[in-house]
């Protein structure tokens, strides 16, 4: 389960990553959103390498992305 939303945190981060890219004409909000799906990616994969040790944290890392 915890892979499926760490999956869509991925999916997430990299369609608001490509919208701040080519939709957005302001420096200072694509620099905003380019910080938050790099941010997004990291917990994603985080969640994803977490998960077997701890499952708390792999849902700490996902609810964290998702805030």
């Amino acid at each position: 389960m915890i892979a499926v939303f760490a999956a869509l945190n991925g999916l997430l981060a990299v369609a608001v990553g490509a919208f701040g890219a080519h939709g957005i004409a302001d420096p200072q909000a694509k620099a905003w959103i380019a910080t938050g799906a790099t941010y997004g990616l990291g917990h994603a994969v985080a969640a994803l390498v977490a998960e077997p040790r701890s499952r708390a944290a792999a849902w700490a890392m996902t609810a964290g992305a998702f805030v």
